[in-house]
């Protein structure tokens, strides 16, 4: 999952601290030892509390870095929903499909009847979701994929208003087209 801009500065910087925390310990630590070899057992205990506080102090440098990871996460519905949604070129070949079924003529609301009838299998759980049109996704998909299939010749370009099935894409629905449509 990606974060925000800038987030990696801040995770740097404490990770640094975390760093400098942890090594400045070890040095307690060492002279704690060095203390109670040398018989200084009151001076030891006190750097043993000042360990213990540090220690403490270490702990609360760990949550504040999975808080601040989890402030600065991208929330998964906006960017998986990318991952979710069917790539423009698969639509060419349900939309053939239904052209050839339809007599090879057809509007663009006689295709979408036709996908709501039951060619929706292929879609994704994206593909469904409401746009700011007020159309779900595969409706303005379905829109979009009309310049390239001209493009690509699998539709004629002088039925104008109409989606009118060229011979290239009736080869394609019965396969033996083995280009992007797949």
């Amino acid at each position: 999952m990606k974060t925000m801009p800038g987030a990696d500065h801040v995770d740097q910087a404490l990770k640094s601290v975390e760093r400098r925390v942890a090594n400045a310990l070890k040095r307690i630590n060492r002279l704690a030892g060095k203390l109670l070899a040398h018989g200084d057992y009151t001076g030891s205990e006190s750097l043993v509390q000042i360990a213990r506080a540090v220690q403490e102090f270490q702990s609360e440098i760990v949550a504040l870095q999975n808080k601040w990871k989890s402030l600065t996460q991208i929330p998964k519905s906006k960017k998986e929903e990318k991952n979710d949604i069917t790539p423009l070129w698969e639509y060419y070949r349900p939309i053939l499909t239904i052209l050839e079924e339809l007599g090879g003529d057809a509007s663009r609301y006689e295709i979408e009847d036709a996908f709501e009838k039951g060619n929706l299998a292929f879609i994704k759980d994206g593909d469904r979701a409401i746009m700011k049109s007020g159309l779900p996704r595969w409706k303005i998909m379905i829109h979009r994929a009309r310049k390239p299939m001209i493009k690509e010749g699998f539709l004629d370009a002088n039925a104008k208003g109409r989606w009118r099935i060229t011979s290239l894409g009736r080869q394609t629905v019965k396969g033996k087209n083995q280009g992007n449509p797949e």
